[in-house]
């Protein structure tokens, strides 16, 4: 058990995506004890640290994504393909968005190490704007997700009903019935024992059991989302809470590196 632990370990952090999420659950995880730290007026050279980690590992992700805005620009590429309109375009443009954000990232870390000279306030605010795009179309593409999966559930009901409604007509008609005979079964006017709607209930424990990488990939985008707003100005909100969101993205980021069934698949 623990060598295959071991190897699973290594073959996260051999993984260019792995090392990624896991700098980036540091990155806000260290974000957000220096934010409590400091809320306690306790250690502040320990808060210079944590925050000098923060930065540090912040422009370290950026090296590890040189040469990522090619990947998505490419698999806007096959998107582009994609035979549902909707999908299409939200996949699409969500492929596009992170490439020309990751091209920004690119720039701004050029900016940080000193081999360029940009104004990286207007930089980083327009890598936000890509970012919050990229978020609202991924969102968009899961909402839709979800809608295919109610309206599968909804028609999987309406059939069941359809076939017990027909398989009731020729027992009526053996029975009689069609005379005015009224079935022995019926009770109140429903002659259908132990047939139910799709409810509420129903619904989440499919998605929790046959479509969890979905529900992943809504809290993911969804605790990410108030990041770019946050940084372009649109809400007000602590850097321990821009930490415990952005905590909770990454950690659901390395398990659908760690394994591909945390993943969602469209």
């Amino acid at each position: 058990m623990e060598a295959s632990v071991a190897t699973n370990i290594i073959s996260f952090l051999n993984k260019t995506g792995g090392r990624d999420k896991f700098y980036r659950t540091c990155q806000y995880g260290s974000r957000l004890v220096w934010w409590c730290i400091q809320e306690s007026k306790r250690d502040p050279d320990l808060v210079k640290k944590l925050q000098g980690l923060d930065s540090h590992l912040s422009t370290s992700r950026k090296l590890l994504r040189i040469g990522k805005s090619v990947e998505f620009f490419r698999a806007a590429q096959k998107s582009v393909h994609l035979s549902d309109p909707f999908l299409q375009f939200t996949i699409t443009f969500a492929n596009i968005n992170k490439a020309s954000y990751l091209l920004i990232d690119h720039l701004l870390w050029m900016h940080r190490i000193g081999l360029v000279e940009v104004n990286s306030k207007y930089y980083g605010h327009l890598s936000s704007r890509f970012w919050l795009a990229t978020l609202i179309l991924s969102l968009s593409t899961d909402l839709y997700a979800i809608c295919g999966v109610v309206g599968t559930l909804l028609q999987t009901d309406m059939s069941t009903k359809m076939s017990l409604d027909s398989d009731e007509a020729v027992k009526q008609c053996s029975n009689g019935s069609i005379s005015g005979t009224r079935p022995s079964h019926e009770t109140n006017g429903n002659s259908h024992h132990g047939v139910h709607t799709t409810t509420m209930k129903q619904v989440v424990m499919t998605l929790f059991r046959y479509h969890l990488g979905l529900i992943l990939d809504i809290l993911k985008n969804s605790a990410d989302l108030f990041l770019p707003l946050s940084y372009l100005g649109h809400i007000n909100i602590s850097s321990g809470l821009q930490g415990l969101l952005g905590l909770i993205s990454s950690v659901i980021g390395v398990l659908t590196v760690w394994d591909s069934k945390y993943k969602m698949v469209i």
